[in-house]
């Protein structure tokens, strides 16, 4: 009787995992500058997103494209030689932050940062985070002033 019950939850197991989608979300980052974005693949370019700039991948790709979302929300397509997985990238979310020589409000505050402006993300402590622009330089922001894209895994039972 229990080898009858365990054969038939196997069984169920296995019928709902044929059903099962699963959708890996990547976080990427834009590796060069002025990359062309586009409304759907191959078709007219419709923006540009400079270097070092974060952006969620939705988990549809097709052909050397993938598909994105921006710090906003909105999507589009970009080509997929032109993102890279292999670091991260932060985003200032706020009007202007101050980019500071050390990770904590004691430290000089040497430029601002404003709203958009992507870096490099080397990583940080105690909510800051060190960052480096495009051209070599860095300084540390305040975690809460900067938007991360982060990797999602969804799992789906639905059959369509």
């Amino acid at each position: 009787m229990s080898l009858m019950f365990t054969s038939q939850r196997l069984m169920v197991f296995a019928i709902s995992f044929l059903f099962t989608v699963v959708v890996h979300a990547q976080a990427y980052c834009v590796k060069k500058n002025d990359v062309s974005t586009y409304e759907k693949p191959g078709s007219k370019e419709i923006g540009k997103v400079e270097k070092f700039t974060p952006l969620s991948g939705t988990g549809e790709k097709k052909s050397r494209y993938v598909e994105v979302k921006n710090f906003e929300g909105k999507k589009f397509w970009i080509r997929s030689n032109t993102v890279t997985t292999d670091y991260s990238c932060v985003l200032v979310k706020v009007n202007k932050s101050r980019m500071r020589n050390g990770p904590g409000q004691e430290f000089d505050a040497n430029d601002m940062s404003e709203k958009g402006q992507a870096f490099k993300d080397l990583g940080g402590e105690d909510g800051w985070t060190q960052v480096e622009n495009t051209d070599g330089g860095k300084a540390w922001l305040n975690l809460d002033h900067t938007w991360k894209a982060r990797s999602k895994f969804r799992m789906s039972f639905d059959a369509d």
